[in-house]
C-alpha cells in the first residue's frame, strides 16, 4: 500500500506527530512519501522519506504584544497559491497512493479535493483545533464544513471528553474520532527521579521573551534545550515550562510532569490548552505580561503540588496508543 502525507509546515509539532503513523506503516510494509516544507521537510527527508517540498504556509507573524493571529491567517491565505496546489496535485497524480493523510493544512485539502474528480482516493485528516477564535464564526463553519465533507475520516491525537486537552478547540462531528497521544514518548518510561525545570520553547518565540531572563535569578535548575539532548532533557526534567502547544501538553502528561503554560498573547488555540491544563490541575498557566521571578518561582511550587494529579491523568493517556489507533482507521479505508 502507498501511502502521501500532506504535513503543516508551521513548527515542528505536525510532522513530529505524523512521524509516529509513518514509522508504524513503514514497519509494516507501506511506501510513504511527504509533501511539506522548510525545516519539516530536511526532518522528514533525514528520516528516510522520500519529500515533496511544497511551500504550503508560511511561518507565524508576531506583533508586539504577542501573535498576530489576523496577519497570520491573512498572510498564509495570500501564500495558497496556483502554483503550489498544482504541485501537489501533480505529486499526487505521479505517486498515484491508496491513501492521502493530510495533517491540519486547507491548501492540501483543496488540492486533495481537486485531485479525488479523477481519482477515488480515501483521506484521513489530523486536526486538533477547527475553532480559530480570530476569524468570524461563519468562516469557521464554512472550513470546517469544507474539510469534513472533503475527509473520510478526521482523527484528533487526543483522549475522549471530559478529559481531552485540545476541547476548547474542538467543535466536533461524526467523523471525528479520539485516537489518543502521537509521540515518540508513547511507552517511555517515566525516570523514578527527576529534576530540572524543562524550557519547551517551540518555534513560536517564547524562548526569546523576557521570562527567560528571569529564569537566570530564580533558585532552581533551569534547563534549555539543545537539539541532539532535547529528549533526555525533557525525560529527565521534574518541570516543564512552555508555550501551549498541543503535543508538548501531551508528552508532559505522558512521562508525568506538572506544566507551567505561557502562552503568547492572542494565539487562542494555546490559550485554551492553557486553560483546560488548568482545569485538570496538571497545570499552572501565566500570563507573560505580569510575569516577575517572584511568580514564577511560585508558579513552580505550585506545578510540584500537582504531581498526583498528572500522574492519574498520565495513566489514562497511557491507555490510548495513538499511533496504533491511526493505522487501524487507516487500514480500515483501503481493505
Amino acid at each position: 500500500m502507498k501511502v502521501m502525507l500532506i504535513a503543516e509546515a508551521i513548527g515542528f509539532g505536525h510532522v513530529a506527530r505524523d512521524a509516529e503513523i509513518l514509522k508504524l506503516l513503514t514497519a509494516r510494509g507501506w511506501e510513504c512519501e511527504v509533501i511539506t516544507y522548510g525545516k519539516c521537510a530536511s526532518m522528514l527527508r533525514n528520516q528516510g522519506y522520500k519529500v515533496h517540498p511544497v511551500p504550503l504556509s508560511i511561518d507565524i507573524r508576531e506583533n508586539k504584544y504577542g501573535v498576530d493571529v489576523n496577519k497570520t491567517i491573512v498572510d498564509n491565505i495570500r501564500a495558497m497559491h496556483i502554483r503550489a496546489i498544482k504541485k501537489i496535485t501533480d505529486a499526487l497524480s505521479a505517486y498515484k497512493p491508496d491513501i492521502v493523510i493530510i495533517d491540519t493544512n486547507i491548501i492540501g485539502v483543496i488540492a486533495f479535493r481537486l485531485y479525488r474528480q479523477f481519482k477515488k482516493t480515501p483521506m484521513v485528516y489530523i486536526i486538533n483545533a477547527n475553532r480559530y477564535g480570530s476569524i468570524p464564526k461563519t468562516g469557521e463553519l464554512v472550513l470546517d464544513r469544507f474539510v469534513s465533507s472533503t475527509a473520510d475520516k478526521i482523527l484528533i491525537p487526543d483522549v475522549p471528553l471530559p478529559y481531552t486537552i485540545s476541547e476548547y478547540n474542538l467543535e466536533l462531528n461524526d467523523k471525528m474520532k479520539f485516537i489518543g497521544p502521537l509521540t515518540r514518548f508513547f511507552g517511555v518510561e517515566t525516570p523514578t527521579r527527576t529534576s530540572g525545570v524543562f524550557i519547551a520553547c517551540g518555534k513560536s518565540g517564547i524562548g526569546k521573551r523576557p521570562f527567560m531572563e528571569l529564569t537566570k535569578i530564580v533558585n532552581e535548575k533551569v534547563i534549555s534545550p539543545t537539539e541532539k539532548k532535547y529528549d533526555s532533557l525533557f525525560i529527565n526534567s521534574e518541570i516543564v515550562i512552555h508555550h501551549g502547544g498541543h503535543n508538548t501538553a501531551m508528552e508532559s502528561i505522558l512521562l508525568e510532569k506538572p506544566q507551567i503554560v505561557i502562552p503568547l498573547s492572542g494565539f487562542i488555540e494555546r490559550l485554551n490548552n492553557a486553560r483546560k491544563l488548568a482545569e485538570l490541575g496538571v497545570g499552572v498557566v501565566l500570563n507573560s505580561k505580569w510575569l516577575d521571578s517572584h511568580l514564577l518561582e511560585y508558579a513552580i511550587d505550585d506545578a510540584r503540588e500537582k504531581k498526583r494529579s498528572v500522574q492519574r491523568l498520565s495513566k489514562l493517556l497511557k491507555k490510548y496508543n495513538g499511533a496504533e489507533n491511526a493505522y487501524m482507521e487507516i487500514e480500515d479505508l483501503v481493505t
